[in-house]
């Protein structure tokens, strides 16, 4: 049986350019969640919680 997911991410990558400055906020992140599960996203503050979080819910966009 097939399993679906509800979310299904596959080597994002998030970079934020300002002036001559790069930041990877993810770097080939893949990650998938199963329908019906509940999970919590935990790290140090600057770790991509927030822009992971962004891109799933369309508010961003991957690099």
């Amino acid at each position: 049986m097939d399993e679906k997911f509800a979310i299904d991410l596959e080597h994002v990558t998030r970079i934020y350019k300002r002036d001559e400055f790069e930041v990877r906020a993810l770097d080939d992140v893949t990650m998938q969640i199963p329908t019906g599960r509940f999970v919590a996203i935990m790290g140090p503050s600057g770790s991509g919680k927030t822009t992971m979080l962004n891109l799933i819910a369309g508010i961003d966009h991957a690099s």
